[in-house]
């Protein structure tokens, strides 16, 4: 995938990996992207969620999309069992 940052690539989930400026701008996740780094599906991470497996992530306000910051992804990998 063509990436604007030199030094850097996405992966699948589109998420910049091996520029440090990059990775550090970013605060919040997508679900896609907070699935890919937990290692299980979207659909799987949504459905932990609405069993009460996992805890509700936080919305944005203004498009309501769920938010996962890294402290609330490694949460989840301790719940997983992956960390």
């Amino acid at each position: 995938m063509y990436n604007k940052t030199p030094g850097a690539y996405r992966n699948s989930a589109g998420v910049v990996y091996g520029h440090k400026e990059a990775e550090m701008k970013r605060v919040f996740y997508g679900t896609q992207e907070a699935a890919f780094m937990l290692g299980i599906s979207k659909q799987t991470l949504l459905r932990y969620e609405k069993k009460k497996i996992f805890p509700r992530p936080k919305r944005n306000p203004i498009n309501r999309r769920r938010e996962f910051s890294i402290d609330e992804i490694t949460k989840l990998k301790q719940i997983l069992g992956r960390v």
